[in-house]
């Protein structure tokens, strides 16, 4: 039976948007009703993707990156806020779920997204929060929040072979946890198309940029600077979504935003992929059978962990920000290759199962 079904994911970049776009689309195909509540960039990405949908627009988190990559202290400042937002949005999810006569709700990262009446459905893919101190308090308190929803989704294989190490795994899991396997947007893409800025050029190195601000535009600027001094041709995707036009910056092809049609070519297409660490971005190239370098953004204890633990599997290796040079970037990303059974876990059938059985 037809569903309405709430999908919100948190606005922190737009991966945890990208990833809800495989889910969004097969629950399209079997009939449901959606509906999409979220904020900021996630919000209009969604919009864009999906122009016919219903959205309600959720309190912002407003989070932050601090320049100086101190990230911890800096979010103990916005957690004051974040959760004000919480309860915002918990108040907001009572409403919505009423009028709207909602049936299920899938929290991408949001917490306060749930409601007595409806199946909670919480996405994450680090159960165990990653801190330089204090990890088993944190994790302590993550899962009290994690016990208000139904079923805890992560987007990871249950097995040795896995994206998020120990974020998922050798940590204790809620008992209602579900791996359902890798979540990319170009899952739902069956034919990439070449960017019309591309034509004629054969050969190039693409940067790709991802995280709120102002990290995303430090690292962009980092690149941008080294551009005239690089030995191949590199295309810059900026992710920002408000530059909506494409310019040139030192003869390099530098887009503000791609559509997945697009991206998904110049990823497989690319000799060498620099991309951010983010766990979305990670899923998105695994999916692509990419290899690439990785730049963690300073500070997000997560990304230097994924960057780190993923660098001894050969696929992918670590490059420090603070330490960025592009063209030893690239030269270490024609080094790598794909050979790793990571590209071949398929965990279809349990993303088939966890979503017929909403």
């Amino acid at each position: 039976m037809p569903k309405t079904i709430l999908i919100t994911p948190l606005n922190w970049g737009i991966g945890h948007a990208t990833r809800c776009i495989p889910i969004i689309v097969e629950l399209q195909k079997a009939g449901h009703k959606i509906i999409i509540g979220s904020d900021g960039a996630a919000l209009t990405l969604l919009t864009k993707k999906f122009p016919d949908l219903e959205f309600v627009e959720l309190p912002s988190y407003k989070i932050s990156y601090p320049k100086s990559g101190k990230m911890m202290a800096h979010m103990v400042r916005l957690m004051p806020g974040i959760l004000s937002a919480i309860r915002e949005e918990n108040k907001l999810t009572q409403r919505i779920v009423v009028s709207q006569k909602v049936d299920v709700v899938i929290s991408d990262n949001r917490y306060g997204v749930h409601h007595s009446s409806t199946k909670n459905i919480f996405i994450t893919h680090q159960i165990k929060i990653k801190a330089p101190f204090g990890s088993d308090i944190l994790a302590m308190l993550h899962l009290r929040y994690l016990h208000r929803f139904n079923e805890i989704w992560v987007p990871d294989s249950a097995g040795k072979t896995n994206i998020s190490g120990g974020l998922s795994h050798n940590c204790t899991l809620p008992k209602n946890s579900k791996f359902i396997g890798v979540l990319s947007q170009f899952s739902t893409i069956e034919n990439y198309q070449e960017p019309k800025e591309m034509e004629g050029v054969k050969s190039f190195v693409l940067v790709m940029m991802s995280g709120p601000e102002p990290q995303r535009s430090m690292f962009e600027g980092l690149v941008l600077a080294q551009i005239k001094n690089s030995t191949l041709p590199v295309v810059v995707v900026g992710g920002n979504l408000i530059l909506s036009r494409n310019i040139e910056v030192n003869n390099c092809v530098h887009f503000g935003y791609v559509p997945p049609i697009n991206l998904g070519w110049l990823i497989t297409n690319a000799e060498v992929v620099i991309s951010r660490a983010g766990y979305s971005s990670i899923m998105d190239l695994i999916s692509l059978k990419r290899t690439a370098v990785l730049v963690p953004t300073p500070g997000q204890t997560e990304q230097e962990y994924l960057a780190s633990s993923l660098s001894s599997t050969g696929m992918f290796i670590e490059m420090n920000q603070r330490e960025f040079n592009l063209n030893e970037g690239i030269k270490s990303g024609q080094k790598l290759r794909v050979n790793h059974p990571l590209t071949e876990v398929d965990y279809s059938e349990e993303f088939r199962l966890a979503l017929n059985n909403i």
